[in-house]
């Protein structure tokens, strides 16, 4: 293409990684574009552009640092070929984020070499913690455009209950915010912090939707510091999005195929299989980055976000791999001190990792075929709460009935997020699939949502109130008319307005929203509280009798 149907704007990232050869920059970036824009058009143009001086540059390099698959990695035809079968990203746009923030191939990331989750309760690490938290101020953030829907409110009263304030960016927002605008929203808050002041400013962020915390500040600033990294990223036990093509590169011995157990997932793939490390005795642990979730010194996570700020507002709205994309490459490239938490000191994921001895394929056979034993239910049981075991201090965790323990590390992590499969299990579609009884459709997208269900039992601890029951109907239709009370639409709230509105009836639903006291005992069991998920979310209960 001529240089002038080319939009050029911002192609001074790319430059410094393809050896400031500026036409091959922005040929690459017309290929990427025109990919992009058909997207929504059964993504015709994907694969064009993969016989460009450009595509060839970003091959060569990466088969430089890795010659032992240069075979595969240079092999345009199968590019193609692989591409038309299927493709996440178009890959010219794969070679541009490369140009931007090159991968090292080649050694595995240092925070993770010695990945063995030791110990650090003992006398003199708690020392060193308490000297390091004396200056410290944090700071925790969520964004949220959509206030009206109450869907972040599960973050704002169990980060209230445990003493956390969180800042909700957004409010003001319209529409549908992209990827642009919530960096700028980071961006610019980071940036109200003097700058003298943002190495001591710890930075929490999280999604809005689907995170609950259950401990105080202090959990969070001590296993973060424990953790000896600048950023450090919840840890999921799914490697995305460079398990799939493009974006892993046909690197590995075996990139077409995943085996079934969680400790050889991703053997095939070399980044996700090498470049990773899984912590000793808990094969199939989370070890993946997970960007729902992340705690780190504010100046360390301003630096991130600006490496990413001067590039073309098209490509960041649509990078490969979308946000979770740019951060794992970020901790790819070694250049900024990300770490993930593979311990679960601060994060736990359900729904994304594994027993050790089993893993599921998708399909909803599955969910019969493994029953409680699969990995969406095995990850978590239910606690009462106990004294902070990581410090002298004797407080209780949040003000709750009882808490959520890891089962792999008996710990209790401050930061629970619910993401991957066990929401999309009761999209409407799955819905409509299984014939869901209609007393059960609340708990799709409705009050009673899956993240809400976790945090009304943390509240009240089991519900003898049977859904479609007169009782349960009746604590629903008041629940609504509480709901909706002066709440007419989204508005630019400030917190003690957002928290007041979040709390509007909840009391009058928790009890309906929680999950059954007969299911709770078995959740309360760290061998059997597989069996207490299974229960509750098994369509078997909720389908037709």
């Amino acid at each position: 293409p001529s240089v002038s149907k080319i939009d050029s704007e911002g192609f001074e990232v790319f430059m410094e990684g393809a050896g400031g050869d500026e036409a091959l920059v922005k040929e690459l970036m017309y290929y990427c574009k025109r990919g992009m824009d058909s997207q929504d058009n059964g993504k015709a143009h994907y694969c064009e552009g993969l016989r460009t001086r450009g595509f060839d540059k970003f091959v060569r390099s990466v088969s430089k640092q890795m010659p032992q698959y240069k075979d595969t990695v240079e092999d345009i035809d199968e590019w193609e070929r692989r591409c038309r079968r299927r493709a996440d990203a178009p890959p010219t746009c794969v070679a541009l984020s490369y140009f931007m923030l090159p991968i090292d191939f080649r050694s595995m990331h240092e925070s993770v070499k010695d990945n063995s989750c030791k110990n650090s309760d003992a006398p003199e690490a708690h020392n060193q913690t308490e000297k390091q938290k004396k200056n410290m101020e944090f700071l925790a953030l969520t964004v949220e455009t959509h206030t009206a829907s109450l869907k972040h409110c599960s973050l704002i009263r169990t980060a209230s209950a445990s003493g956390v304030e969180f800042e909700v960016l957004g409010t003001h927002y319209r529409g549908v915010m992209g990827h642009t605008e919530k960096i700028n929203l980071l961006k610019n808050r980071i940036n109200l912090i003097p700058a003298s002041k943002r190495k001591n400013t710890l930075l929490l962020f999280t999604d809005s939707r689907d995170v609950i915390v259950q401990a105080s500040s202090d959990f969070i600033i001590n296993g973060f510091l424990r953790s000896g990294v600048k950023v450090l990223f919840n840890a999921e036990g799914n490697c995305y999005p460079y398990s799939y093509f493009p974006l892993h590169m046909m690197l590995g011995d075996n990139t077409h195929s995943i085996p079934h157990k969680a400790e050889g997932r991703f053997n095939g793939y070399h980044i996700c299989g090498k470049l990773f490390a899984d912590t000793p005795g808990r094969p199939g642990s989370p070890r993946w980055l997970n960007s729902g979730a992340f705690v780190g010194y504010a100046d360390a996570v301003l630096e991130i976000l600006e490496a990413i700020q001067n590039a073309p507002t098209w490509f960041i709205e649509r990078y490969p791999g979308s946000d979770q994309g740019f951060f794992m490459q970020a901790y790819l490239s070694q250049k900024f001190g990300i770490g993930i938490d593979t311990c679960s000191h601060i994060f736990t994921s359900i729904a994304t990792h594994d027993d050790y001895s089993e893993h599921h394929p998708w399909g909803d056979m599955f969910l019969y075929a493994h029953g409680p034993h699969r990995r969406n239910w095995n990850v978590l049981y239910a606690a009462k709460k106990k004294k902070d075991q990581e410090s002298e201090k004797t407080a209780p965790y949040g003000n709750f009935s009882l808490v959520w323990r890891n089962k792999a590390t008996g710990k209790v992590a401050p930061i629970i997020h619910l993401n991957g499969q066990i929401k999309a299990y009761f999209s409407p579609n799955k819905v409509k699939r299984h014939r869901m009884r209609p007393e059960f459709h609340i708990f799709v997208d409705g009050p009673c949502s899956v993240v809400k269900r976790f945090e009304a039992t943390m509240f009240v601890a089991g519900s003898h109130v049977v859904p479609g029951t007169q009782a349960w109907e009746n604590r629903v239709a008041a629940y609504e008319l509480a709901r909706f009370h002066d709440v007419e639409g989204d508005s630019d709230l400030e917190y003690d307005a957002l928290l007041e509105q979040c709390h509007q009836g909840w009391e009058i639903l928790a009890d309906a929203c929680s999950f059954a006291n007969e299911t709770v005992q078995h959740m309360k069991n760290a061998k059997t509280s597989g069996l207490g998920f299974f229960l509750e979310f098994s369509p078997l209960r909720m389908e037709p009798r």
